[in-house]
């Protein structure tokens, strides 16, 4: 692993990956996959499907999508994506609607 890509993650990343690691890990198990089983179906190596299930942030974007494409868990993060995409464009929107301006009541005339 290059010492720059470890120093990129942050620990909030870090620990998400090696949550999201662990989960995938229960997936396979649950569904009785090998290692290798499991790699061969995501079009990966055994070796880095056991990174990704340790949560290692240098492994490939696409490698970890693809393992999550073969456990069916990539359509629920999308719908999660699209629902946070439209409230941050909700938000937007009201943000830069025109407000009132209202007087102010300091001079009491």
């Amino acid at each position: 692993m290059k010492k720059d890509q470890k120093a990129a993650a942050t620990p909030a990343v870090e620990r998400a990956l090696r949550s999201l690691g662990e989960s995938l890990r229960r997936i396979r198990q649950s569904r009785r996959l090998t290692l290798t089983a499991a790699a061969a179906r995501a079009g990966t190596s055994a070796s880095t499907l056991l990174r990704i299930e340790r949560g290692d942030p240098s492994v490939a974007v696409g490698a970890y999508t693809a393992v999550l494409d073969i456990f069916d868990v990539l359509p629920a993060i999308q719908t999660g994506l699209s629902q946070e995409a439209e409230k941050a464009k909700q938000m937007l929107a009201a943000q830069s609607a025109p407000r009132r301006i209202r007087p102010s009541n300091r001079f009491n005339f």
